[in-house]
């Protein structure tokens, strides 16, 4: 993949409270759309799909609603819609750091 447009993940989770922190587990399967090489000079849109897990932990902050870590690592290998008979093999790893706030 030469460059990457967009990604989506859908994922199962399960995790655990101990003490003040949430600690889980995602499991999923995931996309990444972009452009490919089909040769030295041109590129085509495709996508790649694979597997996805993640392992993150949360934690309350009193008054405001939780803040949260991820590790998430994607495996996308040759699996799909990559145009000119490209093959990838696309691994990744991320970290998604955010906060969340009840309505």
């Amino acid at each position: 993949m030469c460059e990457q447009d967009s990604s989506v993940r859908v994922y199962a989770l399960i995790g655990k409270t101990f003490g003040d922190y949430d600690i889980y587990g995602k499991l999923g399967y995931g996309a990444a759309f972009g452009d490919f090489a089909v040769s030295s000079f041109d590129q085509e849109s495709g996508s790649i799909r694979g597997q996805t897990i993640a392992v993150g932990a949360a934690r309350q902050v009193e008054g405001y609603g939780k803040v949260f870590a991820e590790l998430i690592y994607d495996d996308f290998g040759d699996s799909g819609d990559q145009p000119g008979g490209y093959s990838s093999d696309y691994n990744a790893m991320g970290l998604r750091i955010g906060f969340t706030q009840p309505f």
